[in-house]
């Protein structure tokens, strides 16, 4: 069971710990930039394709455990269901490894 947990949130950020019954699987970080999303924002897709939105939000995944695709997939499921009824609104997930444990404090 995959259990999602949100640590922060403002009106440009939003923060989620990803964790499964033992361990900690993924942190994700969802940025509203509040601008037109751009082409540099995304990965390898095809100039041609590209249609900018009125608004960008950047997802960045740090993952700090080894992920299986059943699992990733409903972490994909997740975000996408934060983000697709968001009207003239796009996203692209930026994905990281953390090769340290990870503390967060909170104040």
């Amino acid at each position: 069971m995959v259990d999602f947990y949100r640590l922060y949130l403002s009106r440009d950020v939003e923060f989620y710990k990803i964790s499964n019954e033992e361990d900690d699987l993924c942190y994700v970080l969802l940025n509203d930039l509040h601008r037109e999303s751009q082409y540099s924002d995304f990965g390898n897709i095809d100039k041609n394709f590209f249609e900018p939105a009125k608004n960008h939000i950047s997802v960045t995944k740090i993952d700090v455990a080894d992920i299986d695709d059943a699992v990733n997939d409903q972490i994909y499921h997740f975000i996408d269901g934060l983000l697709q009824y968001k009207p003239d609104c796009d996203y692209f997930v930026h994905e990281k490894k953390a090769n340290c444990k990870l503390i967060l404090i909170f104040s």
